[in-house]
Formats: structure tokens, sequence, C-alpha cells
């Protein structure tokens, strides 16, 4: 049993002198003794312009991949979305990881980083309720 969700990797760039390293660390990443946390760096790539983007796994997408075979997100059961989106903070430069709730709670929440610093983010209501006109 576990909670259902889509997570969405956006905007994540890396300085290009830290590039190599990047990808020499992802490499380790994806061979790690944390299996899913391992499994969501194996879905991560350097995309032509030099973003991280994500890569579909056996169909764990909604989305058609672009040319180069990226999409914006994956679906699945990420219990290490967090420890994800830290190791992204402390290796790039900035981004967000985003976590849509696939259940009937339709909870959504993040984190975004830049620089070396990282922030929570939690979709919840703002404003008033407003009456609509028939």
């Amino acid at each position: 049993m576990g909670y259902e969700s889509t997570l969405h990797v956006l905007g994540v760039m890396v300085a290009p002198d830290r590039r190599q390293r990047v990808d020499t660390l992802l490499a380790r990443q994806c061979k790690g003794r944390d299996a899913g946390l391992a499994n969501l760096f194996r879905h991560l790539a350097f995309t032509s312009n030099g973003t991280l983007e994500l890569r579909p796994i056996d169909g764990d997408s909604d989305e058609l991949p672009d040319e180069e075979g990226f999409v914006c997100s994956i679906w699945g059961k990420f219990y290490e979305s967090e420890k994800f989106a830290r190791w992204l903070c402390r290796h790039c430069e900035i981004g967000r990881v985003i976590q849509h709730s696939r259940e009937g709670d339709g909870a959504a929440w993040g984190w975004e980083f830049k620089r070396g610093r990282i922030r929570y983010w939690e979709l919840k209501p703002a404003g008033v309720w407003q009456r609509l006109a028939k």
C-alpha cells in the first residue's frame, strides 16, 4: 500500500562547470542502497540544453516524450521525494520538485531550491469564497 502521486521536475539547472561532477554523482546514485531513491535518479538525464529532466521508464508517465525522450512528470509511489529534492538542491543551481497526489485528496506539495537553499511548497486555499453570477 502507498500513496500514488505524480512527480514533476521543473527548471533544474546545473552550472556548466559542475555538469561533469553531477553526471558522475547521478551514475553513482543510480547504484545506491536506497532502491526508491536510486529509481528516481535513473529517471534523470541531461537535455541538450543542459537542464536535468525526467525520462519515463516502463510507461510510468502519462505524457508523450518530447523529441529527446523527456517528460515533465512520472507517476508512482515516491517515498523519497524530499531526499531527492534535497540532493538536487545540494548539486544544482535552481529548480523545483512538485508532487501531486493521484488519490482522492488531490493534495499537492513540493520544494523549490536556489543556490543551496530550499523551501517547502504546499498547495492550499488562498482568498475568500466568491459567489458567481448566474
